[in-house]
């Protein structure tokens, strides 16, 4: 049975580029169900998304309700790369395809606990962190009971190296759960408790060896945290039931200078997610999303909130589910869109862990959008610029140049491997378009490729209307089609973002030609 809902629709976009009318996504898909695969009850979801656009969904395989796990598992997803054309002609958004389950950490006769994945953005390794915990939950932090693991991944979580035992350099930790962070400086960081209060540990040397930071002075436990566009690092933490505490750490989590409650933040003492959802540079904007069940006295109401300054206030927020829900963890997609998955149920909040995906628009209600993010220029591709009909077979009067201006390119990704294929790299490229004055109802944009391989991607204001995986064979010299959506308001001045990426095992680089109106 396909546990899957989705709903799509095409709204306004109110005060931005209001000419479009955009599709708002909201998507959800059970994974992992109580009493499947031969286990009792599923707990403590955690979320990561890879740079190769991979979803790595964590959780704990437990024997009893909430007693001892047995194993911490897995499911792996790749996103779909074909359209699914839906009613009256909306073209529906990919969906993403899951792997079976796999064990990362098979119990033998152990509880393991709390798994806390992290990417090191540096060479794409994936780390997770977790307790593995002799006779019982009750005893996660006794010394002599228990011992902090590592394990890594360099395939998207595919395969992972034997368990590394870090308690000598940590003492007693309780990680997460949810997922780590890296700072801008490099460091690694997993957030978690003690038998004190909340606290972190992190490496400066890509998680060879790790140290532990002070803990908070609020009594407190489990913690996420993310770091500010100024450098601080932000330690949010479960207390007792109300609302979320908060402290605040300069040296990237070694000591804390401030801390205190967060009355905007109702809880009814719970794990809650916070992650970077965008920041400032380049234009955009800084965004924070924050997830918790937003009832101070009970586990319902899963909301997930957005913020604009830094954490301070939340001026956003949307229910995902308004009755039974616990735990859950934030990623965001490759796409711009948001993954969340969370404990939910009808019952009790811990039937099943589902996974929901979601657009920024859908969580603003139109109110906000994605800006593509302008980073740094770093590889050094030379691209052609050329209207040449005959060299694919069209009559020149087809074609219209739409006022388009120069392409510049506002951001480049790592060398990375997806589905067997080495990618040499990944490539982000803008246009400012000004549509013909008078358009066609059915127009749609033309993009006129060399010789080209890989995977591409077509954004018109930040929103993605075409997406094809393309061979030199099939595709070289022909026009790659992104259809406007409609309506479409002629002389319209708009932005084209085109996401492109070589292959390392095939001839040629991606040229961008012409971007043009097809009537």
């Amino acid at each position: 049975m396909d546990h899957y809902r989705s709903t799509a629709s095409l709204a306004s976009t109110l005060e931005l580029s209001a000419p479009f009318r955009r599709e708002t996504l909201f998507q959800e898909k059970d994974l992992f169900i109580a009493g499947l695969d031969d286990v009792n009850i599923y707990r403590i979801p955690a979320l990561l998304a890879t740079p190769s656009g991979v979803l790595l969904a964590f959780c704990e395989a437990r024997e009893r309700d909430d007693n001892d796990p047995l194993d911490l598992v897995l499911k792996r997803s790749l996103p779909v790369t074909k359209n699914l054309q839906g009613v009256n002609g909306v073209c529906w958004p990919n969906d993403r395809r899951w792997s079976p389950m796999q064990v990362v950490v098979p119990g033998k006769g152990e509880a393991h606990t709390n798994p806390c994945p992290l990417l090191d953005r540096t060479d794409g390794t994936v780390w997770l962190c977790c307790r593995r915990v002799e006779g019982g939950l009750a005893r996660s932090l006794e010394v002599g009971y228990g011992a902090l693991l590592m394990l890594s991944s360099t395939d998207n979580g595919a395969t992972w190296s034997e368990p590394m035992d870090i308690s000598d350099q940590v003492g007693d930790f309780l990680p997460g759960p949810g997922v780590g962070a890296q700072l801008r400086s490099g460091r690694l960081i997993v957030p978690g408790y003690d038998l004190h209060s909340a606290k972190v540990i992190y490496s400066d040397d890509h998680g060879r060896t790790w140290q532990a930071g002070q803990a908070l002075r609020q009594p407190g436990n489990e913690s996420q945290a993310v770091e500010l566009t100024d450098g601080t690092l932000a330690l949010d933490v479960r207390i007792a039931p109300g609302c979320r505490y908060v402290a605040f750490s300069r040296d990237g989590g070694e000591t804390w200078f401030e801390e205190h409650r967060v009355e905007a933040l109702p809880d009814p003492s719970c794990m809650a997610a916070i992650v970077r959802y965008s920041d400032a540079s380049g234009g955009g904007r800084n965004r924070l999303l924050f997830s918790n069940p937003a009832n101070p006295t009970s586990r319902t109401q899963l909301t997930v909130k957005l913020s604009y300054d830094e954490g301070k206030t939340w001026p956003i927020a949307r229910t995902i589910h308004a009755g039974q829900a616990a735990y859950s963890s934030l990623a965001v997609l490759a796409d711009g869109t948001i993954g969340l998955l969370y404990e939910t149920g009808d019952v009790h909040p811990y039937e099943r862990i589902r996974f929901a995906r979601f657009s920024l628009e859908w969580l603003s209600e139109g109110r906000d959008r994605l800006q593509p993010e302008v980073l740094p220029l770093e590889l050094p591709l030379e691209w052609d610029f050329r209207l040449d009909p005959t060299d694919i077979g069209l009559r020149e009067e087809w074609f219209r140049q739409g006022g388009a201006g120069p392409w510049e390119r506002i951001r480049v990704d790592a060398p990375w491997t997806e589905q067997g294929y080495q990618y040499h790299g990944v490539a982000w490229y803008r246009l400012r378009l000004t549509l013909p004055d008078q358009l066609w109802p059915e127009a749609r944009l033309d993009l006129l490729f060399g010789a080209i391989d890989g995977y591409t991607q077509v954004f018109l204001d930040g929103i993605k209307i075409a997406e094809e995986k393309v061979s030199p064979r099939v595709m070289s010299h022909r026009p790659f089609f992104a259809p406007l959506p409609q309506p479409a308001r002629s002389g319209q001045s708009c932005e084209v973002v085109v996401r492109v990426s070589k292959d390392a095992g095939r001839s040629g680089l991606w040229k961008p030609v012409c971007i043009v109106e097809r009537t």
